[in-house]
Order: C-alpha cells, then structure tokens, then sequence
C-alpha cells in the first residue's frame, strides 16, 4: 500500500490576495482541518492571460514560520503555481516521491 490513509478532512479554507506583479498573484492560503490545526500557505499564482487554466504545482518546504514567505525571494518562472506551507518536517538527505507525499500536509 503506497498511500497512507486521511487521518483528519479539510474543515475550512480562506485565500487573501497580498499583491501582485507582471508574472504572479501573491496569496496567503489557510487551511484548517476537523481538530482545528491550522496551515498557512504562501502562493504564487500566474496571472495574466490564460490564468484560469490548471497549472502544475511545485510545494517548496521550508520550515515551521517560515515556510510560507519563501514565496518573498522572487521566482523568474512561468506556468506553475508555487506553494510553500508553514508546516514542520524533518528534513532528510533524500527523499522517495512516496516519502514527500506522506509528510506533506
């Protein structure tokens, strides 16, 4: 079995838009599950035209409080949403694509 099971279901979710520039839309993303923790996200989405259709994700994580403004050091990419959450991890030398999912919130 490679997907470990939900332990907890999405209670609430709030987006506030911060900013913008030519290339993104800056945004802090919440989330709260059924027992209250909380998660806040920094994310940077394309705007401009065709910004309605879905983009690739790429989850930047950074550490506990800190996570979510490593959004702030500037990306010069296009085409992809960039998230980075303010969520406690262990980091590790290496990682299997089934490990990272399991950690993520």
């Amino acid at each position: 079995m490679y997907f470990v099971p939900a332990k907890r279901r999405l209670a609430a979710s709030r987006v506030v838009e911060s900013g913008s520039d030519t290339l993104f839309r800056h945004e802090w993303l919440s989330l709260v599950n059924d027992a209250g923790k909380e998660i806040n996200c920094g994310l940077l989405v394309p705007s401009g035209n065709g910004a309605a259709r879905p983009y690739p994700v790429v989850i930047l994580l950074g550490s506990e409080a800190r996570g979510k403004h490593a959004i702030d050091y500037g990306f010069n990419i296009r085409n992809v949403i960039i998230a980075a959450p303010d969520y406690p991890y262990a980091p590790r030398n290496s990682y299997t694509p089934f490990q990272l999912a399991a950690e993520l919130p």
